[in-house]
């Protein structure tokens, strides 16, 4: 699975007015520092490594990130010794939860009441199906019969090419409005 790159605007800074040339922002040459080059685009990684302006600034970030781990490594002797060296997930001891016995019975009374009154209504919701099926099945199975017997026809076949067409340019509208995803 490839990873998304990060979107143009974000990884270039604007042209330099003396030169007229465009360098990396801020952003891309911190992706570079911490490794991330696969989060940029390669015109910008391979204008980072052949632009002495662009190489600076990366060398800079790169020193500053070096300052910041040598901070954090000065600070490890005063740190709790369970922060410098956390225990491995094995030896951890496991914490037993209790059964949540009372939030799962309030949680089955609120769901019953709320389905109380779909279940009063059931009876009259199956007498209205059986009624509407009884008054539908007729003409559905007249109207099927009528056309195994006659066929559809040239307007049947009309109306199945003008409905393949417009789903066809259903789709193609569709797939032309909606957002591509940037390419990786």
């Amino acid at each position: 699975m490839g990873r998304e790159l990060l979107p143009i605007e974000l990884v270039w800074d604007a042209c330099d007015d003396r030169t007229g040339v465009a360098h990396a922002s801020e952003i891309a040459l911190s992706a570079m520092t911490d490794g991330e080059d696969a989060l940029l685009p390669r015109d910008v990684v391979s204008h980072v490594h052949s632009c002495d302006v662009c190489m600076m600034k990366l060398g800079e970030s790169a020193l500053a990130m070096r300052g910041v781990s040598h901070a954090v490594q000065s600070v490890k002797p005063w740190l709790p010794a369970s922060v410098v060296t956390p225990m491995p997930i094995s030896s951890r001891p496991e914490k037993k939860r209790p059964v949540p016995f009372a939030a799962m019975v309030v949680a089955m009374v609120v769901a019953t009441a709320g389905a109380v009154p779909t279940v009063l209504g059931l009876p009259q919701r199956l007498a209205q199906l059986a009624l509407t099926l009884m008054h539908t099945a007729p003409i559905v199975s007249r109207s099927g019969m009528q056309v195994f017997q006659t066929g559809l026809g040239g307007a049947g076949l009309t109306a199945m090419f003008g409905c393949a067409t417009l789903l066809l340019c259903a789709g193609v509208a569709v797939t032309r409005f909606l957002p591509r995803p940037a390419a990786s």
